[in-house]
């Protein structure tokens, strides 16, 4: 069995999903989570924080492979550099993280590559479809987690859900675009 922990890494919040598989065969999904790097303290300390977090991680769940999504360079009329060099800066510690590591490269899965692996019709799935298409591919109920918002008197689901929704999306076209190539 082989052990894959992938990434949905952002500034302020990084899904993470750990999955086994036999060549692209019998895939579980064995934990996810999230982790809201810190806001405050300078760019070195945010990213020297979480770099301690990815590398307890990697020392715990002991994956054979790290896949992170990749970081979208350009796309007219998203998101501009303020936005992009951040999220590359934390993408690339994280990489590096597990490469320190282990001696071994991450593997980087750009989001139309992913879209595309998992997508079951023609169209291309949105990021709010996510969870249900992993769930989909898993043949499992998607974990859900809610809180409560006390203004509206019910619970909500916690926008952190794509971020895990994303990690997954990230491993599962990873295991499967992996599994056609042997």
């Amino acid at each position: 069995m082989v052990l894959v922990l992938s990434l949905d890494a952002s500034t302020t919040t990084i899904g993470w999903a750990l999955f086994s598989h036999d060549n692209g065969k019998d895939i579980k999904l064995i934990k996810h989570d999230f982790y809201k790097p810190p806001k405050d303290g300078s760019i070195f300390e945010r990213l020297s924080i979480t770099k301690k977090y990815i590398c307890d991680l990697i020392t715990e769940l002991e994956p054979d492979d790290l896949v992170i999504e990749d970081i979208v360079q350009f796309m007219a009329g998203g998101s501009g550099a303020k936005t992009i060099i951040p999220l590359a800066v934390f993408n690339r510690t994280l990489g590096l993280s597990y490469y320190e590591m282990t001696g071994k490269q991450p593997h980087l899965l750009n989001v139309m590559a992913i879209r595309h692996t998992l997508k079951t019709n023609k169209k291309l799935p949105a990021k709010e479809d996510m969870p249900e298409l992993v769930a989909k591919h898993l043949k499992i109920k998607f974990p859900y987690f809610t809180k409560y918002n006390k203004r509206k008197k019910k619970d909500e689901i916690c926008p952190e859900v794509f971020d895990v929704a994303d990690a997954m999306a990230v491993g599962l076209a990873f295991i499967k675009r992996s599994s056609l190539s042997v």
